[in-house]
């Protein structure tokens, strides 16, 4: 079977921090089932799902971006969302986090030198829009 341009991974990096953040959000839902709780699922718990479900999602599509411009502001994004959420949570599931979070600013890194122009300020700008999302999320809950 041939590789074709669109299959190939571009950066291995965010691709692993796919896999860390999805793996994370596993070993959260894990922990949740574990406890004797009969309350409904509380907001909170859905914005930290989600954070680490679309975190997951923005780094695998990321991975396969043949558009460094595009690598650099999702790997933002990415690290935007889950080194906060990694810091926060560092007593659970953190550590993966923080790892999945400092490979997609690795990743981001590597490829900003082949962006164009003003893709770092925008990156800049996706990163601090994901933590301020995850922030909100949070004083909403």
């Amino acid at each position: 079977m041939a590789t074709t341009a669109t299959s190939r991974i571009r950066s291995p990096a965010l691709g692993a921090a796919s896999v860390l953040a999805w793996a994370a959000t596993g070993g959260y839902v894990l922990l949740l089932a574990q406890q004797d709780t009969a309350e409904p699922i509380a907001g909170r718990i859905v914005v930290v799902a989600a954070v680490m479900l679309v975190g997951g999602l923005a780094a695998a599509t990321g991975a396969f971006a043949p558009d460094p411009s595009i690598r650099v502001l999702l790997g933002a994004a990415v690290a935007g969302g889950l080194v906060p959420l990694g810091v926060l949570a560092a007593f659970s599931i953190g550590l993966p986090l923080l790892v999945a979070g400092l490979l997609a600013l690795a990743a981001a890194g590597r490829a900003l030198p082949a962006s164009g122009p003003g893709t770092a300020a925008r990156a800049a700008a996706a990163a601090i829009a994901a933590a301020a999302l995850l922030a909100v999320g949070f004083l909403v809950t």
